[in-house]
């Protein structure tokens, strides 16, 4: 429910069960093109930031639309958007746009929903297949794992302020950080990919 009296009322129940008496980001989840359009919820949070409850207001999307509308509108502070190896969608769209207006990108789904996180998987479409094994090549000739070599290729875009991962392993986790550090390497995987891409 998106509505502006709704807002109030998550936001409240957020706070008590986190136990806090603000946040530092307060998103809308899942965003449409037509809610941010609209302003409604963005107006309620614009209040819930007066009261001091929240720092900063974001917007999680599902599609390039939804993300363009976000930087359009210019409400917003940072956008969490789906960027990847896999799919690189909002690379020449959105991610200069949000970087020209000073608005933070979060990217989800960095490793394409477990895809290019290492372990075996069935992936069924044998394109996507062929990219995971070029994606493995290209990581091990550069001596770090695959999904290093992910998170690495979305965190040396410049308008990338954080990626989100999932695990369940604190071994994970302390991979995960790891892969922010060398500088150098990450822009290197970064340039490698994108020259590909781009053929230059």
């Amino acid at each position: 429910d998106y509505s502006y009296e709704e807002v109030f009322r998550f936001v409240e129940s957020s706070l008590r069960n986190l136990q806090t008496e603000f946040v530092d980001i307060l998103q809308i989840h899942s965003g449409s093109e037509e809610v941010i359009r609209r302003g409604e919820t963005m107006a309620a949070m614009k209040v819930v930031q007066q009261q001091g409850k929240a720092r900063f207001l974001g917007v999680s999307v599902d599609s390039e639309a939804a993300a363009l509308a976000a930087v359009e509108v210019g409400d917003y502070d940072c956008i969490q958007v789906s960027y990847n190896l896999l799919n690189r969608v909002v690379e020449s769209t959105v991610l200069p746009l949000a970087k020209q207006k000073d608005i933070g990108i979060i990217v989800k789904d960095g490793l394409n929903t477990g895809r290019l996180s290492g372990k075996s998987r069935d992936v069924p479409d044998e394109s996507v297949r062929s990219k995971i094994e070029r994606f493995q090549s290209r990581a091990s000739e550069t001596q770090v794992s695959l999904p290093e070599y992910a998170l690495r290729f979305v965190l040396s875009h410049d308008a990338v302020s954080s990626v989100i991962v999932g695990t369940k392993r604190s071994d994970h986790v302390i991979a995960n950080v790891a892969a922010s550090r060398n500088v150098e390497l990450t822009m290197s995987i970064g340039l490698r990919e994108r020259t590909e891409v781009t053929g230059n």
